[in-house]
């Protein structure tokens, strides 16, 4: 090992604490209760009651080398979840990823072993809303949550990645499902750490202009709290149960979007009823939308992690913490879909509405999660 030096280690602002640098030499036997550093491997270790007790403390001591890494889900428009090796095959040949990253409790869902015992900062975007290949008119951008998590080593996380909401061209341009959420979840206590929502399905420049369209309501939100869909004060939506599922108002609405704990509501009968997402504790798959005008409401389908499928004037709900919602009446009223709700169990936060318009996830809107382990 090493040889024998000298130190302090400053633990908090509140004392001094001896270090020395472990030397194993003959004849020399550390003192009670003294702290070590231990260069070689670097981590800290303690000699108490006539043993050495490895702490936590230092990169050396990770069940495996760990820095940062961006998990991500499927293409944009999957209703189910990808299978694992889909998911895996994104991630580059990472050692760990074989020993230490599993299939969660539902398909696309990632069970992520913590490597360390330490300061984590977890990033997550949810994903986008879909939009009409013809008649599209806005990008409906999933939240962008961020936050700073203690987290303990051998822990299991849970990460469902949210897929974009599905789009195709319709004789109409409102047909579109909204996008799934991304959750992450200290599964070892059966918490939630972070929520980021959806945004949901984009409403198209042909028919239903009568709506002001609120952007702003359709964005990924950062509360919990998903975001309402209102027309004029036309067949305003009700607000949803914060952690459930959205609903819905009008005529020929979609969809709403999956909750953590509920499932979005069905939408309004038309050639088939657009099914709303299945919450975070259901297994988070995308609902079918209308099916007039596309083979049992595929194309209009929501996005894996609640999204909602879209109708003849209402887009799909985002899926969230709290579902996103769907009002419309053909042929003059349509909105876009509601944004799902959005939660951050963390300190140092940093949330923004609609913020995840990037290609983190791999394409413009993915829903994504990078957890980085802080120095």
């Amino acid at each position: 090992m090493s040889s024998l030096t000298v130190g302090t280690i400053n633990i908090g602002q509140f004392f001094n604490i001896p270090v020395q640098t472990q030397s194993f030499i003959n004849g020399i036997t550390p003192a009670e209760g003294q702290i070590f550093y231990n260069s070689d491997e670097n981590y800290l270790q303690i000699y108490a009651n006539g043993a050495w007790i490895t702490t936590s403390v230092g990169s050396g001591n990770q069940l495996y080398e760990f820095s940062s890494h961006t998990f991500k889900g499927g293409p944009r428009g999957e209703a189910v979840g990808p299978q694992f090796s889909t998911i895996t095959s994104q991630y580059g040949g990472a050692a760990w990823v074989n020993d230490y990253l599993s299939n969660g409790d539902h398909q696309g869902y990632q069970l992520w072993t913590v490597p360390a015992t330490g300061s984590y900062t977890i990033e997550a975007g949810g994903g986008r809303g879909g939009r009409d290949n013809n008649y599209g008119n806005s990008d409906v951008w999933g939240a962008k949550i961020k936050g700073t998590f203690d987290l303990e080593q051998g822990n299991k996380v849970q990460i469902n990645i949210g897929h974009g909401g599905n789009q195709y061209t319709s004789p109409h341009g409102n047909e579109c499902g909204g996008g799934g959420g991304t959750y992450v979840q200290d599964y070892t206590n059966s918490l939630v750490l972070l929520v980021a929502g959806g945004g949901g399905g984009s409403a198209g420049n042909v028919y239903g202009n009568s709506c002001s369209r609120n952007i702003q309501t359709a964005y990924g939100q950062t509360t919990t709290a998903g975001g309402v869909t209102t027309c004029q004060g036309n067949y305003t939506a009700s607000t949803p149960t914060v952690g459930q599922g959205g609903g819905g108002n009008g005529s020929y609405w979609g969809g709403g979007g999956g909750g953590y704990f509920g499932n979005g509501n069905n939408g309004y009968n038309h050639c088939g009823t657009p099914t709303g997402g299945k919450s975070w504790s259901n297994g988070g798959q995308g609902g079918p939308g209308d099916g007039c005008y596309t083979g049992s409401g595929q194309g209009n389908r929501g996005g894996f992690g609640g999204g909602g499928g879209g109708n003849l004037s209402g887009p799909g709900g985002a899926g969230g913490y709290t579902g996103g919602t769907s009002s419309g009446a053909w042929s003059s009223y349509s909105q876009h879909g509601g944004g799902g709700g959005s939660f951050n169990g963390g300190s140092s936060q940093q949330n923004t509405k609609g913020g995840n318009s990037g290609s983190t996830g791999g394409y413009a809107g993915a829903g994504y999660c990078t957890i980085t382990l802080n120095s």
